[in-house]
């Protein structure tokens, strides 16, 4: 079973080592990326994407716009997909506000957070799996 990724980010060597480090602990993941508020509704339209990475500070807009847009059912994504903000804002405001408004986690741009978000994901992908295996074996009855 492929499962969807989609990781919003408009630093391009960030993005390239988050999308490094998913594929290296899950090998049937699909990672899309997108470097602006415009491109990941427009990829959120076309694919359902289970998990979304999600960067705060993006130049053409905020990435509240684009969690409010996921939870709202934008396109073929599910309202309930796991999120993760990864951001460099402070820390004390941002996580609040980023559950608040329907994130699962915030993890804020370090090392440290890197390396949490990275084992939130493969969580969050574990998740998605074993949603799928159930929603198949009650189809089945």
């Amino acid at each position: 079973m492929l499962i969807h990724v989609l990781v919003v980010e408009d630093d391009l060597d960030l993005q390239a080592a988050m999308v490094a480090f998913l594929k290296a602990d899950n090998a049937a993941l699909t990672i899309d990326v997108a470097g602006s508020v415009a491109e990941a509704k427009k990829r959120l339209a076309l694919k359902e994407y289970s998990v979304v990475v999600l960067d705060i500070g993006l130049p053409d807009g905020g990435g509240f716009e684009v969690l409010d847009a996921i939870r709202a059912g934008i396109g073929w994504t599910p309202t309930d997909a796991r999120v993760a903000i990864y951001s460099a804002l402070e820390p004390d405001c941002v996580a609040d506000i980023s559950v608040q408004r329907g994130a699962n986690v915030y993890y804020p741009k370090s090392e440290v957070g890197i390396m949490l978000l990275r084992g939130w994901a493969k969580v969050a992908v574990d998740g998605v799996r074993s949603r799928a295996r159930r929603r198949a074996l009650e189809r089945l009855g």
